[in-house]
């Protein structure tokens, strides 16, 4: 016999994917030196890293990662992985294992939480500790909402290259600007600061900076912050996404701060922005 409920508008058919099983969530302080050595779990076997307080450095599979407060990252089952603070400093993280079926995309990079995300992982903690009645309920719906909000963070349909961007920023006469630029094109969603930037570029702080006013006219902040301004504005003319979505995929963790620089940089507010586009606005 047909289900005859499917034909009503709003059918959803609930199936858990994402979240299966879920086991082991600490919440841990590490002291100075902590080094935690290598370890692979089962190939279903899935692990989040959220780091709270200090910087950890991650080796997943031979590769070096660096994990900042605020950030997390989905280590997959089978994967080699050991991780302890930077230059050995103490941090604080929470810990989940899990199975469930998630896309290769969420794996093996770093990922900012928005405040959103950050309260899900503050209700996730308390749930742990406190037990009460249907917390494993509770637990498996948060971790589920966490990991949707995330993907929808990792699938926003940024482009790669922003022609407006890149105009505005035509090959300087220094391959040290240049290279710098590129690493800002290429990572300005990521938590960036001129000690990172001018580490990778191979220069030193002070003198980057320097480098870049003299050749751009403009600081390392003001070039990252247009950066994302661009990649802002493109993902609000797709009307896709809500405006805490979009701050999140630029690299704000917080909307407040996004709407003072949007303004600032562009002279109008976001929703401002997205009305002169034509209608429909942005979401809330």
């Amino acid at each position: 016999m047909k289900d005859s409920r499917k034909k009503y508008p709003g059918y959803y058919k609930v199936k858990p994917v994402l979240v299966k099983e879920m086991w082991c969530i600490a919440h841990k302080g590490k002291s100075r030196g902590f080094s935690y050595r290598l370890g692979v779990h089962f190939p279903n076997e899935h692990e989040i890293i959220y780091v709270d307080y200090g910087r950890v450095v991650l080796r997943l599979n031979g590769t070096e990662l660096y994990i900042n407060p605020g950030e997390c990252i989905f280590i997959p089952g089978g994967a080699a992985h050991s991780f302890f603070g930077d230059n050995g400093a103490p941090f604080d993280y929470l810990n989940i294992m899990f199975s469930g079926r998630l896309p290769e995309s969420l794996f093996g990079r770093t990922l900012t939480m928005n405040m959103r995300c950050i309260e899900l992982m503050e209700k996730l903690k308390q749930e742990s500790c406190h037990e009460a009645p249907y917390f494993q309920e509770i637990m498996t719906s948060v971790l589920t909402e966490l990991i949707s909000r995330l993907l929808r963070q990792v699938e926003l349909s940024i482009p790669e290259k922003f022609p407006e961007f890149t105009t505005n920023h035509q090959r300087h006469c220094s391959d040290i600007v240049n290279r710098a630029l590129k690493i800002i094109a290429d990572e300005y969603s990521k938590p960036l600061n001129i000690r990172q930037l001018s580490r990778a570029a191979g220069i030193g702080g002070s003198r980057l900076r320097q480098l870049f006013k003299i050749e751009t006219g403009e600081s390392f902040t003001t070039i990252l912050h247009k950066q994302r301004m661009v990649a802002a504005k493109h993902l609000i003319n797709e009307k896709s996404f809500s405006l805490e979505e979009i701050s999140s995929a630029v690299g704000y963790r917080y909307p407040s701060f996004f709407f003072k620089i949007f303004k600032r940089i562009t002279g109008m507010t976001p929703k401002e922005f997205s009305r002169s586009l034509g209608e429909p606005t942005v979401k809330e």
